[in-house]
């Protein structure tokens, strides 16, 4: 019983510092594993970082090729229209002058054409006027003679009447009152 007892702990002690000494191992190895992951974990996080930045610039160049390619093109552009407005332009203000002369020579030419048909019709109707006014002169008179001949004769038949009515009548009735 005792042999057995000495024997039990000799192999329990064994086990015991076997599995110390494993442990340590795993621990030793697991430190290792875990240090080499760090250093590859940084030195991929260096490389990213120098690569992103290295990307950035590339973006930050290019970036301001474009910008200077617009910033030119857009000043040509600009200088084009800017050229092309003051052509118009200067079409525009002659066109402007061509119609204006047109305009007033044709406003002079109606003006010119007015005064003569004004005048033309102005002696039209003084023409027309004094025909008018010789006609009804003519007329008056005419109607004058008329007038004066119908008065004259009306005149005369009412001295004749009156010669023959009251006159005669007057003497009849003196001769009659006589008689009586």
């Amino acid at each position: 019983l005792t042999d057995m007892h000495h024997c039990y702990h000799a192999q329990l002690t064994d086990m015991h510092h076997c599995y110390h000494a494993q442990l340590t191992d795993m621990h030793h190895c697991y430190h290792a594993q875990l240090t080499d992951m760090h250093h590859y974990y940084h030195a991929q996080l260096t490389d990213m970082h120098h690569c992103y930045h290295a990307q950035l610039t590339d973006m930050h160049h290019c970036y301001h090729a474009q910008l200077t390619d617009m910033h030119h093109c857009y000043h040509a552009q600009l200088t084009d229209m800017h050229h092309c407005y003051h052509a118009q332009l200067t079409d525009m203000h002659h066109c402007y002058h061509a119609q204006l002369t047109d305009m007033h020579h044709c406003y002079h030419a109606q003006l010119t054409d007015m005064h003569h048909c004004y005048h033309a019709q102005l002696t039209d109707m003084h023409h027309c006027y004094h025909a008018q006014l010789t006609d009804m002169h003519h007329c008056y008179h005419a109607q004058l003679t008329d007038m004066h001949h119908c008065y004259h004769a009306q005149l005369t038949d009412m001295h004749h009447c009156y010669h023959v009515h009251c006159v005669y009548g007057r003497k009849k009735h003196m001769l009659i009152s006589r008689k009586a």
